[in-house]
Formats: C-alpha cells, structure tokens, sequence
C-alpha cells in the first residue's frame, strides 16, 4: 500500500517533473526552484520510509511516462528522528534518465572467410526501460575501424527478442539485408519517431565483411585496437564500432564494442650481404595487428651458373629469444627452406610491433664463364632467376606474401697461372747446370676458387735432370697455397722427364686478389754429344715450343681449375752449349800429313773454347818444320782466325782460350782447322812405329 501512495504522489497522482527536478533528484542545486520540487522531495521522503516495507529499487512515472526515476535504498541504515523526519543514511535518489537506451555487443568473430578477409558480428538491443508506455528512437550506425580495414559489405536484420512490438524493418529486414557502410561516416539502421513498446527490445544484428591490408595496419598506443583499454565511440582503432541511439527529445547516447584489429602481418627480405662466396639475407616477419601464427618459407632464384654448394645455415635472431620458430630447417641446396613450420605463433602488437627476425647465410659459387648478365639481379620481374636473388613466402591469414632479396653476384673466381724462368741455367760443375723456374697462380675473379697444379719438364735429347727441389709462398693476397708436396722452405722432389709431377692438389682453394707462387729449382747434366739441335733452335732461344714439345729446357705447368679444363703454361730455355771436337784421320801426300780439327756446338747457348793441337808420331818419324794450320770453317770469320802453330813440336793453338762459338740455330755450328804437318821417317823406325796404336788413341805411334 505504501508503494501505491509512492506511485501516485502524495495528491494521488503523478507530479510532473521538471529539469530542476532533475537536477534536484541528481543532488545539484537546481538553477530556479521549482514549484514540483518541495512534492518530488515529499515524494523520496515517502518511498524512502515504504522502503523500509518494500524492495531497495522503486520506480515511479510522471503523467508523460517518458521519464524515470530510481532509488535506491538500503532499509536497514535508514534512521528518522522522533518527529518523523529523515535524518541520515545511504539512500540514494539516481537521476532521472532517458528509458530508451542501446547496448551493443559483439556475437562472433573476427572469423577469416578468405585470405586477409574476415566477418565480425555485432549486436544493437535498443530497450525502452519505461514500464508504463511508449517511448520512440533513432538509432545510427558508425563503424570506427582502424587504419588498414577496409570494408567490404554489411548485412542487417532486426528482431524483437523481448516485449512487443515490431523493430524497424528498413534497412534491416528481418532476413539479413544489404547496407552500404562507410568507415567513420553514420548510417540510419532506424529513422527519427520509432515507436518501441514499454519495458521491449528491440535487436539489429549486423555482420561486417572486411578485409586487413597488411602493410597499412598501425599499432595503436592502446594495443592495436581496443585489446587493453576500450577507445571512446569515436575513436578509429581496431574493429571499434559505436552505435547511438536518441530517444525523441532526449539527447544521444553513444554504445561502441571494439575488437582488436586480426593478424597483419608483413614479410620483408633483405638484400644479401656477400662476404666471400656467402650470402647472408635477412627475413622478418613483422605484426602490427592481433595475435595469429603464420608459415615461412625461403628460396632461391640464383642466376644460371651460380651454384648452392651447401644447405645454408639458418638461424632464429629475433630479439626476443624464443621468438617464433627457434629450429629453422635448412637441409637442402635447393630449397625451398622452412624458416618457420606452419602455426607458428606470433604474438599480438602492443604498443610496438611484434618483429620475428631469422636470418639464412647461403654458400655459393660461381662457375667460370658465367655470363656477366646471369651475375646481375632480374630486371624483368622480382621472381625471375639471376644474380643472388632469393625470395620468401609467408603464408598467413589464408593468404600467401612473397617479397626478394638480390644483389649482384662477385664475378667468378678466376684462376691463371704464370711460368717464368727467374734464374739460369747457371754452370755448376763440368757440363751440369741449375735453372730456377716460377710459377704464379692467380685469382683475379670476384670469387675464391680452386686448383690442381702439375709440374712436367719436357728437356730436350742429352739433357739429363739430377734433381730438384719446390718451395711454395703467399706472394700476394690471404690464404696458403698447397704446402706438400712444396714446403716453406725448399724441398727435395723427383723429375722425370715427360712425367708430370703434382705440386698443388686438387681442390686447393685461392682466395680473391691472391696469389700462390711455387719456385722450383732443376739440377742437370748436358752430354754433348747427344744434345741435338731443334728446328727451332736448338732448344726455343727463337720460337716457344709446344707445351709437350721435348727440346731445350722447355718446361710446362698445367693448371687446372675446379670444374675447368687443364690450361699449360710453358717457358723454355735453350740447351747450354754442347761443344763436340772430332779430328779427321790425316791425309798423306808425299811427306806431308793434312788432318782437320771441327769443334761442333748443338747447343742452343753460344760458348767460348780453347784448341790445341799436338803431335804423337811414332819412332822414327819426325815433324820436320812447323805445320801449316789454316781455318778452314765454311763461313769465314767463325773461331780461331790466327791459328798459331810455331813449333815442331806442338802443342799448336789453333784456337786461342776464349774462342767464340754461335749458338746453334737450326743446324749445328762447326768451327773448322786445317793442319798440314811436313815430316821424315828415318831408318830408326819400324812397322810398329809407323803403325796407328792399337792400344789407345793417346799413345805415341804411326803418324
């Protein structure tokens, strides 16, 4: 009965309610009283005291019924003094307040629907809190979404979950239908003066089609969309969304939800760092959006000519150890290489980009005679083949990414070799020599590379190799050449003529802009008389010989690059001088003995001689007055010009110490003397003492 009396008022009926009364149920001291004021006070104070019989919440109506108020009382802490009056206590008379209000909520959602394309599902319960009669609305729609979603399409439906009464049906029908909206900008879900039943509610369900870029996504400061701390309604971050309804002639009331922006994320591959014969690429994958997980792959699009020579070594460097996938496998030279195992999680952005970071270092060489061109990044297309390019793919979202790397390639590793002759052939015993060779290998390419390097003396008839021996030195550049079989210091080898003989093996590797020198030093004897002479001359002193040719001191290094063919390099000296002397048995003409004396050079170097000529006749037969001795070469000038025979008894220089010889030049070089000895023979001689000795060609007898 006492809340009848509330409801009434203390006349019997409803008071009617003012702003200052308003203002004065909120406890603000109203700007002019109010007529109503002293009766809705009258009012509190009577339901305060029904309060102390009914329940905490009471509600009454004005003759509108287009205002509430509520207050809220605790019976218990309710004192009144001896008089009646109200004293003290925590009752509280909430504000008046408009009885149409929205609550929006999100149902479902974000839900991927296709690559980077996603649905989110929001709910609009308009509720008329006046128990007691009609109210009417406007409701609009605002979608605040953050930079990089973009909207595709919308749907609507409207129902009447609870109470009576119909919801606007237009736009949104009771099917889901169409509309168009645009981000930022308010769309009429319900027009100005719908009518909404007491104490019903009215539902607007929406399903928003969108679809995330990626690379435009920020990170917002309250953890990229709404995930920490709610925006405002009117903030655009993440997938807020903010419906406001306006009860006729209240003012609007703005509801938002917001979700968090899905995964945005983004691959970004380095250029390679090229270090030697190793690329080194960086590739992260970078959320600016909410949590997700994601597939990475890299590969590579080497140019033709440009080889993987072993699986890359893959590594996690994200900041943040135990970021994304920490076991990269890279097994393989081909590819593609699984950096990050499909659902590996990335955590969502807050305040700052989540950044998972691996980087993949590649091996590689180059084949010599790549094309200059396949050494250079693709201009055609980002995925075509050349140079170092190297591509990644991210699958996330339902969609697949891919960005490159490229640098140009170093230009393959070149490899030569040199041969020179740096000292001899130097006497160093009767008719035995030494020459010093040198050969140089060179890289000059872009690339380290590697080598076979073999040795092959091919001298000619009549030289006789003793021995040898090779030392190996880092003339230019980084690295060590081959040092077995060649040593820092010298070290004996074994030559075979024709044979070739390795000084650096197979697979020796030769840094860029550096060169291995290996000096070898040859021992060798000349035989004279089985020296022959060359068309060349007698050994190369003209024209270089063939690599295999066998004259003079012709010497052949073969070089052989990894993966190239062998290419020889020679150098030759001529053949020392090979002097042969060979006299001619004499020609008797009465008591006159005429004999010749040839000194025969093959070699290929001039030389100098010294001849002398003495007689060995036998007992009896006597030189009788000094010969005549005469050059006799065929070209006139050649040795000993002046042969000076004096005496009958010899010796008889017919060519003095220091005689010059040429060179032999295609045909043998051949001084030639001439002697003519007058002698007797006496009655002392014999048959035996006429007779040439049988016993060796030194003993004096016959003529």
């Amino acid at each position: 009965m006492g809340n009848k009396n509330c409801a009434v008022g203390l006349t019997g009926r409803s008071p009617a309610i003012t702003n200052n009364d308003r203002r004065a149920a909120e406890g603000v001291h109203p700007a002019r009283p109010s007529r109503q004021t002293g009766s809705l006070w009258r009012l509190a104070l009577c339901c305060t005291f029904a309060a102390l019989l009914a329940p905490a919440q009471i509600a009454f109506a004005d003759d509108l019924g287009t205002k509430n108020i509520r207050m809220s009382v605790d019976p218990a802490d309710l004192p009144v003094s001896a008089n009646g009056q109200y004293r003290s206590g925590r009752g509280t008379l909430k504000a008046v307040q408009d009885e149409v209000v929205a609550l929006k909520t999100i149902t479902a959602g974000p839900t991927l629907v296709g690559p980077n394309q996603y649905t989110i599902s929001y709910q609009i319960d308009v509720i008329n809190n006046n128990l007691t009669g009609l109210d009417s609305y406007e409701l609009d729609e605002t979608p605040h979404f953050g930079a990089g979603v973009v909207i595709d399409s919308a749907t609507c439906a409207s129902s009447v979950p609870v109470g009576t009464g119909t919801a606007d049906s237009s736009p949104c029908a009771a099917a889901p239908a169409p509309i168009v909206l645009v981000n930022g900008t308010p769309f009429t879900l319900v027009a100005p003066g719908w009518l909404i039943d007491a104490g019903a509610v009215h539902r607007y369900a929406l399903v928003v089609t969108f679809t995330v870029v990626p690379g435009s996504v920020t990170v917002a400061t309250n953890g990229a969309g709404c995930d920490v701390t709610p925006p405002s309604p009117t903030t655009d971050t993440g997938l807020n969304n903010t419906a406001t309804v306006t009860m006729t002639g209240g003012t609007p009331l703005a509801t938002n939800a917001c979700a968090p922006t899905p995964p945005a994320l983004v691959v970004v591959k380095s250029d390679p760092v090229v270090l030697g014969t190793t690329a080194t690429y960086t590739v992260t994958v970078t959320n600016t959006g909410g949590a997700g997980t994601y597939e990475l792959t890299d590969s590579p699009l080497f140019g033709t000519g440009i080889t993987v020579t072993a699986p890359p070594v893959c590594t996690n460097t994200s900041v943040l150890p135990g970021v994304g996938d920490t076991t990269p496998t890279c097994t393989t030279t081909t590819g593609p290489w699984a950096l990050a195992d499909p659902g590996t999680a990335i955590a969502a952005a807050v305040a700052v980009p989540v950044v998972d970071s691996y980087t993949v270092a590649v091996p590689f060489t180059v084949a010599p005679g790549t094309p200059p061109a396949n050494l250079l990044c693709p201009a055609v297309s980002p995925l075509a083949t050349g140079g170092l390019n190297n591509r990644a793919d991210l699958t996330a979202a339902g969609a697949t990414t891919t960005d490159t790397g490229c640098g140009s390639a170093p230009p393959p590793a070149l490899v030569t070799h040199v041969k020179t002759i740096t000292a001899g052939p130097t006497p160093i015993g009767p008719n035995q020599y030494t020459i010093s060779y040198q050969i140089d290998v060179t890289n000059s390419g872009g690339a380290s590379g590697g080598y076979q390097l073999d040795e092959t003396p091919h001298f000619g008839a009549g030289v006789v190799i003793n021995g040898a021996t090779c030392a190996s030195s880092l003339a230019a550049g980084t690295g060590t050449p081959d040092l077995t079989p060649c040593t820092a210091a010298p070290a004996p080898i074994v030559l075979v003529n024709g044979t070739p003989f390795n000084l650096a093996t197979a697979g020796t590797t030769i840094n860029v802009a550096t060169t291995h020198r290996y000096a070898l030093v040859v021992t060798f004897t000349v035989v004279p008389g089985s020296v022959t002479v060359a068309t060349n001359g007698a050994g190369c002193n003209v024209t270089p010989p063939p690599p295999t040719t066998d004259t003079g001191l012709n010497n052949t290094a073969t070089l052989t690059v990894t993966g190239g063919t062998p290419t020889p390099s020679n150098v030759c000296a001529p053949t020392p001088p090979a002097l042969v002397v060979v006299k001619s048995d004499p020609v008797v003409l009465g008591t006159t003995a005429t004999y010749t004396v040839t000194v025969t050079n093959t070699g290929g170097t001039a030389a100098t001689y010294e001849l002398t000529d003495s007689p060995l006749f036998g007992v009896g037969v006597t030189v009788t007055a000094p010969p005549v001795c005469t050059n006799t070469s065929v070209l006139p000038g050649v040795g000993d010009t002046t042969p000076t025979c004096t005496t009958t008894t010899g010796p008889w220089a017919l060519a003095d110490p220091g005689t010059a010889i040429a060179a032999a030049v295609a045909v043998p070089v051949v001084d030639s003397y001439t002697v003519a000895v007058p002698f007797t023979v006496d009655n002392t001689s014999t048959p035996a003492s006429r007779t040439c000795p049988a016993v060796g060609s030194f003993t004096a007898t016959g003529g």
